[in-house]
């Protein structure tokens, strides 16, 4: 199995962005050229997240981007960073019909779903859920789905915590339930309402908008 896998993944290195490239066509001269411009990483993430968008639509599953998904999407028009994770958020009930529908995460990406070191033996368990979240990974990107839960006393919604500082990140019950949408990698993505007020700033601070200058990206957007 672990051969399988560094042949698989050279194998990924060297073909998937041709393969990608082809898979998503674009509309109009100015997306060609913008698309082929986008790295590997990203085009490979941007893959595993519309293929997982793909089944969530298939169970009515309600879903947003969190993380530095959510962050990259409203900031640059493409995932933060490299990207190494791929985050989502669903309301409690989505998740429950995630949760007993995970056969079609095997379906979709059929071998391409290896162990995480969080996931624990035996070699047949793939995913994990703990602390409401659902983990897997798909060929080497770490798939994060938080469960989002409404607090009845608080009227809110818990998002999260700060990795760094521990703060706490919570939306109102119409930013979930009524989400927007954002182009990213010129699809159409939803995300909270008041993303920027109740998420990006508590967990990435005043310059959230301001890109690390090595990271790719799509555009360049003006706050």
């Amino acid at each position: 199995m672990k051969l399988f896998q560094k042949i698989n993944n050279i194998l990924l290195k060297i073909f998937i962005k041709n393969i990608l490239y082809f898979k998503y066509p674009r509309i109009s001269l100015i997306s060609i050229l913008k698309f082929n411009l986008i790295p590997r990483d990203q085009l490979l993430a941007m893959d595993i997240a519309l293929r997982i968008i793909k089944i969530f639509k298939k169970e009515k599953i309600k879903f947003i981007l969190l993380g530095g998904c959510l962050l990259g999407a409203i900031r640059q028009g493409n995932f933060a960073g490299r990207p190494k994770d791929i985050d989502f958020g669903l309301e409690e009930k989505d998740f429950e019909i995630m949760r007993n529908n995970t056969n079609n995460f095997k379906k979709e990406f059929k071998n391409n779903i290896f162990h995480h070191p969080w996931i624990p033996d035996p070699p047949e368990h793939w995913y994990s859920i703990r602390n409401d979240r659902f983990y897997m990974t798909v060929y080497e990107k770490l798939v994060d789905i938080k469960c989002l839960k409404f607090n009845n006393e608080t009227k809110l919604y818990h998002a999260g915590s700060a990795s760094l500082t521990g703060i706490q990140t919570y939306f109102g019950k119409e930013d979930i339930e009524n989400p927007i949408t954002t182009k990213c990698y010129l699809k159409k993505f939803y995300i909270p309402q008041n993303s920027v007020q109740n998420y990006l700033i508590p967990i990435y601070g005043q310059n959230w908008h301001i890109p690390e200058k090595k990271q790719y990206q799509f555009s360049k957007k003006k706050f």
